[in-house]
C-alpha cells in the first residue's frame, strides 16, 4: 500500500437516492458564500476524488459547510460533512493535545529524555551519548526515521478483502491483517533497537538528535507510549476521555470500529482500499468527520486567543511555541520553506504560509486543517481518494488556495 505524497502541500499550506454529483445540503450561518459553493464544486470535479468535505469556521461558529460527491460509489451514498474517515497526520494534532494534557500536574518537561518514560531504550546508535527528548519527538527533530519498515505499521481490518473485486489488490498484496501485525511496543523495538544501518528495520538518520528537522511518524508512536507511562491508561482511551469527549465529538475515535457513516477510501478508477488501521495509531489513525474536525479547529482558535478549554494556559503556550530555527533545516526545500514561508513546528502543530494547523496524507486520504492567526478563521478539508495525476493535484491545490484566501478575509 503506497503512502500518498501530497505534492506541493508545503507550498499551499496546505442507502440513499440522491444524485452523487449534487452537493449535500447542510446547515450554515448567513456566511457570505456567494459563488464559493459553485467554485468549489467545479474544482472538486477536476480532482477526480470520489468525495470531499469542507467547513469554514471561526472560534464561535461554523460559517459554511458542504459535502460533495460520494462516500460509496457502489451504493451511491452522498459524502456529507458528517461522513467519517481517517484523517492521516492531522491525527498528530490530537496526539499533541493528549500529550500536554497527560503532562499537566506532573514533574515532566518537554526537555526530558524519552528513556525516562519508555519500557525499552531508544538511542541513535551513531550518537550514543546524545539524549532524545520529548520535544524532539513532537517537532520531528529526534533523528528517528520511518524508513521501509514503517510499511509494517499498516494493517487491514476488513474481512473478505482478498476476494472483493472492488478492492485494489495490487496496493494491498503485502499488507498484514490486524491479527498478524506487531503490537506497538514490539513494532517500535524492532526498528529502534536495530543498530545495523543496512537493515530495512533501521530507524535513524545520520544527524545528531535535536539538530535537524526530519519528519517521523514513528516518533508519534513513541509519544503514545509516553502518554501511557504518564497516565497508566491506554493512549486511545485516555485521549478519548480527555480530548475527544470534552469537545462532544461523538463520531470521532481512535478505534478501528467502522461505523455506517464511514467513507470508503479510493485508490484509482472505481477501486478502493480495504478499511485499514495503524499500529503506530497516534501518527495517523484518528477517524472523524469534516464537521467534527472543524469543532477541533474552533478549539485551536479559542486556545490561540487564550480561551481554550482543553488545556491550561501553560500547556497551550507550549503547544503553540515555535521550537525550530534556521539551523534545523538542512535541505534546500526545508530551508526555503522556513525562510520564505515561515515554516516551523510547535507540539505537533505546523506554521506555514501564514497559517497554523496540519496536513494529512495516507492511502485514499488527503486532509487539511488550518486557521489564520490574525482573522481567527479556519477551514477543514477532507478527501476520500488518491490524486493520481498532475491535473488532480493542481485541482486540489486550487481548492486549498481558495479556502486559504477565504480565511484570510
Amino acid at each position: 500500500m503506497k503512502k500518498l505524497v501530497l505534492l506541493g502541500l508545503l507550498c499551499v499550506f496546505v442507502s440513499c437516492k440522491k444524485e452523487a454529483s449534487e452537493p449535500e445540503e447542510e446547515k450554515t450561518t448567513d456566511y457570505n458564500s456567494e459563488g464559493l459553493e459553485d467554485k468549489l464544486g467545479e474544482l472538486f470535479s477536476n480532482t477526480n476524488s470520489k468525495g470531499m468535505g469542507i467547513a469554514l469556521f471561526n472560534g464561535d461558529q461554523i460559517l459554511f459547510e458542504r459535502g460533495y460527491g460520494v462516500s460509496s460509489l457502489k451504493y451511491n451514498v452522498p459524502y456529507t460533512t458528517k461522513t467519517v474517515q481517517n484523517i492521516a497526520s492531522i491525527s498528530k494534532v490530537v496526539t499533541g493535545l493528549t500529550l500536554l494534557k497527560a503532562m499537566e500536574g506532573k514533574d515532566v518537561k518537554l526537555s526530558d529524555d524519552i528513556n525516562s518514560y519508555l519500557p525499552f531504550k531508544v538511542k541513535n546508535p551513531l550518537f550514543p551519548d546524545e539524549s532524545i527528548t520529548i520535544q524532539q519527538l513532537v517537532t520531528h527533530t529526534s533523528s528517528i526515521y520511518d524508513g521501509e519498515f514503517y510499511g509494517n505499521s499498516y494493517y487491514i481490518i476488513e474481512e473478505g478483502f482478498e476476494d472483493n473485486p472492488d478492492i485494489d489488490q495490487e496496493e494491498v498484496k503485502e499488507l498484514k491483517t490486524k491479527e498478524n501485525s506487531l503490537p506497538l511496543i514490539e513494532y517500535l523495538r524492532a526498528t529502534l533497537e536495530e543498530i545495523d544501518s543496512s537493515s530495512t528495520k533501521y530507524g535513524y538518520i545520520n544527524y545528531k538528535p535535536g539538530s535537524t528537522y526530519s519528519y517521523s511518524n514513528n516518533g508519534a508512536g513513541l509519544v503514545a507510549v509516553i502518554v501511557e507511562s504518564l497516565t497508566g491508561q491506554d493512549f486511545k482511551t485516555y485521549s478519548q476521555e480527555q480530548i475527544i469527549k470534552p469537545l462532544s465529538l461523538e463520531n470521532s475515535t481512535w478505534q478501528d470500529d467502522i461505523s455506517d457513516q464511514h467513507s470508503y477510501l479510493y485508490s484509482k478508477n472505481a477501486l478502493r482500499y480495504p478499511f485499514y488501521g495503524l499500529v503506530t495509531a497516534a501518527d495517523g489513525a484518528y477517524r472523524t468527520s469534516t464537521h467534527e474536525l472543524a469543532i477541533l479547529g474552533q478549539e485551536l482558535i479559542k486556545a490561540h486567543q487564550q480561551e481554550g478549554t482543553l488545556l491550561n494556559d501553560t500547556s497551550y503556550e507550549m503547544f503553540f511555541n515555535k521550537y525550530l530555527d534556521e539551523s534545523h533545516f538542512k535541505t534546500e526545500k526545508s530551508s526555503k520553506a522556513h525562510e520564505e514561508d515561515g515554516f516551523n513546528k510547535g507540539v505537533f502543530i505546523t506554521y506555514e504560509r501564514g497559517g497554523i494547523g496540519h496536513s494529512g496524507g495516507d492511502p485514499g486520504v488527503t486532509t487539511l486543517l488550518y486557521f489564520h492567526p490574525e482573522t481567527h478563521k479556519g477551514f477543514a478539508l477532507l478527501f476520500n481518494s488518491d490524486f493520481n495525476t498532475e491535473e488532480e493535484v493542481e485541482a486540489f491545490k486550487s481548492i486549498a488556495k481558495l479556502l486559504n484566501e477565504e480565511i484570510a478575509k
